[in-house]
């Protein structure tokens, strides 16, 4: 199905459809925003056996060099220092491994991702217009597999084969499911009010049914980090919203009874964080992470600068760490995670490359947040994954997860931006 998407990719790119092209390289660098789906899906074998993501890269570079060949690349470089400075890192630490007699093939497959950060330097070459459109998409893409998922939940009619997490808890929401219950929650397109609550039904509803706590929590934090942030940090408003939050969770929790009990599994469990005991849980992920940092923290300089690296998974003969899942071959799984992004950084960046991602990603948010409109949602956004959102996933350490910040930061100098956020001050 990849390769039908991508010759559709190849259409609008000749035609300079550059929103749709943008929108084709998300859904299918996300794995279709990562929803579990049959491993034919996911790792399609036609022509030959390959990754989606190389799919998205191969459309990416068509886009790329054609922007670069038609249009004078308006670089600013306050923008792009976060990206450089990563990207520098990324070639120290690859000439490190080299040197450790890593495969070249596994450095290029485990950064090849992280590509989609060059968008940044592209960015000025695209209207305003056009990344408001890709976030429309998004936005109504991620609409229309949450209404797939809540008819099949209440039919029980399979129009799409999802895997849920398991039998009790079903179907996870679409990664953008998040961010996009924060955009309707304060009607960023401006539609009626019919339609907005319609739209955060459809939204929060899978979540809620999941019980996804990271994703319902995620945003609840933005919403109240976008408010305080449009007050002025008003204490009197904070706490007034704070309140009110705090009355809404208690209504949702009544009402889904399936939350209360993933809270009380949390707080059970807690105690049970780097023992053998830790499960399918938050006190499971906190073991993991913190198994990976104990290994780099007593490690040596080159674990401290980059700790395992970034040999692939298959490579990887030794069994360093006894807490992680289980592979096919029933062997713990030792590198890779979607658990939490945090362990992904500590074995793949070490400590050293741990700071230099979190510079790159706080100068990020920090620039959006002296923004407006669009931006300034997405660095709230960042700010909870990068303090919440990444403890019960690891999207922060995905190179798609920043495509839309890196396109709305890079127009920031677009008038159009100033009227999306008319309404908003």
């Amino acid at each position: 199905m990849d390769i039908i998407i991508l010759f559709i990719g190849f259409v609008f790119l000749a035609k300079r459809k550059y929103d749709w092209v943008i929108f084709i390289i998300i859904l299918l660098s996300s794995n279709y925003m990562q929803m579990r789906l049959p491993l034919e899906f996911i790792r399609p074998t036609f022509p030959f056996p390959h990754q989606i993501l190389d799919t998205s890269l191969l459309l990416y570079l068509c886009l790329y060099l054609k922007v670069i060949s038609n249009r004078k690349m308006n670089i600013r470089l306050s923008q792009t220092i976060g990206v450089v400075l990563l990207f520098f890192y990324f070639l120290i630490a690859a000439i490190m491994d080299v040197s450790r007699n890593v495969e070249i093939s596994d450095i290029l497959f485990y950064l090849r991702g992280y590509l989609l950060l060059t968008f940044i330097f592209i960015a000025a070459s695209f209207s305003y217009d056009v990344i408001l459109k890709v976030l429309k998409k998004v936005y109504y893409a991620t609409a229309i597999i949450c209404l797939i998922i809540l008819f099949q939940h209440f039919t029980n009619i399979e129009l799409i084969p999802f895997i849920p997490i398991n039998l009790e808890r079903g179907v996870k929401a679409p990664i953008f499911a998040i961010f996009c219950s924060f955009l309707s929650l304060i009607n960023v397109f401006k539609v009626s009010r019919p339609k907005q609550i319609a739209h955060v039904i459809v939204f929060l509803l899978p979540i809620l049914l999941n019980s996804k706590m990271t994703y319902l929590l995620s945003i609840v934090l933005i919403y109240v980090l976008y408010l305080i942030i449009k007050n002025g940090v008003n204490v009197v408003k904070s706490i007034t919203y704070i309140v009110l939050v705090m009355i809404f969770l208690n209504i949702v929790l009544v009402l889904f009874p399936t939350i209360s009990e993933r809270i009380m599994e949390i707080q059970g469990n807690l105690s049970t964080i780097g023992t053998e005991n830790a499960g399918d849980n938050f006190s499971f992920r906190m073991a993991h992470a913190y198994e990976r940092l104990m290994y780099v923290l007593n490690g040596g300089l080159f674990e401290w600068f980059h700790g395992v690296g970034f040999i692939n998974e298959r490579n990887f003969k030794s069994g360093i760490f006894t807490i992680g899942l289980l592979n096919e071959e029933h062997n713990i799984i030792q590198l890779d995670t979607g658990d939490i992004a945090w362990s992904i950084l500590f074995v793949r960046f070490g400590i050293v490359g741990t700071l230099i991602f979190i510079f790159f990603l706080l100068r990020l948010i920090i620039q959006l947040l002296k923004l407006y409109g669009v931006c300034k949602l997405f660095g709230c956004y960042l700010l909870v994954a990068l303090f919440f959102q990444s403890l019960g996933n690891a999207v922060l350490v995905d190179g798609f997860f920043y495509i839309l910040p890196l396109l709305f930061l890079g127009c920031k100098k677009n008038s159009a931006l100033l009227v999306l956020n008319s309404a908003n001050k």
